[in-house]
């Protein structure tokens, strides 16, 4: 390898770390509040507004999912739905080719719908708790049976090493490798039916990339690292939602085949 190969090499050497985690949800409302009446007594023991009273409306929903289903996509950030961009897109589209056709149909759903069903414009201040009603309501007009929302976070670090100290001269601070920049990427993705809110399930998936880049080249290496672990943070998501959905299939079909016995 000749001496400007292994540069090259130098500067975009990196370091790749990724985690994912997922879960799905099919417990019964019912058998949880027979289990906290055996336990603590009846509902009518507890005040209007005790926290007892709380736990028990907040349990009182039920798995009732049915595939095939229309699917809302909802991008959140900042705490507010946004567009979901072409590449992004694309990946939700690969997906929902892999989804055989007993899963039903993915609808994105556009932050006007959102307007549009609620009356009114989201504001900056609008709250998590308040974005999924949103969301909700939207579905709703859209007919849709459930929402998976999603958000993307990314974070950048830059840290110089022992060569920096060749920024002193303007040849070192293009040729030499001082600036270690990292790159964190996490999403997060929610599964909820429309009617109750009920949660399906959930995942998380996590990645960090480090390139090693010139002092007078780190922003355009800053970019090329986001862009990269975007990509791959994107495609991890993409795979983790297949599998949910698939283990969902199973759990909600062995579930109904012992309700009905």
């Amino acid at each position: 390898m000749s001496a400007k190969l292994r540069f090259v090499a130098l500067i975009l050497a990196s370091i790749l770390i990724s985690a994912c985690s997922r879960h799905i949800q099919t417990t019964s409302g019912n058998d949880y509040l027979a289990a906290i009446e055996r336990h603590n007594g009846s509902a009518d023991d507890a005040l209007p507004e005790s926290i007892e009273t709380r736990i028990r409306k907040a349990a009182a929903i039920e798995p009732t999912l049915r595939f095939p289903i229309r699917l809302g996509l909802a991008k959140i950030q900042h705490g507010r739905v946004k567009s979901i961009p072409p590449d992004e897109a694309s990946v939700w589209l690969a997906l929902q080719e892999r989804l055989n056709d007993d899963f039903g149909k993915m609808i994105p759903i556009h932050p006007i719908s959102v307007n549009l069903a609620t009356g009114e414009s989201q504001s900056k201040c609008d709250t998590e708790n308040n974005t999924v009603n949103q969301l909700r309501l939207a579905g709703a007009t859209q007919h849709l049976d459930a929402i998976l929302m999603y958000e993307i976070k990314e974070k950048d670090e830059h840290r110089s090493n022992m060569l920096s100290v060749a920024n002193l001269t303007v040849i070192g601070g293009f040729l030499l490798p001082t600036t270690s920049v990292t790159t964190d990427t996490s999403a997060h993705a929610l599964l909820i039916d429309v009617e109750q809110g009920y949660p399906y399930g959930a995942i998380d998936v996590g990645g960090s990339n480090e390139i090693l880049a010139t002092t007078w080249g780190s922003d355009s290496a800053k970019k090329r690292s986001r862009a990269e672990l975007h990509d791959r943070i994107m495609n991890e998501l993409s795979g983790e939602a297949f599998e949910m959905f698939r283990d969902l299939r199973i759990d909600l079909a062995e579930k109904r085949a012992v309700d009905d016995q």
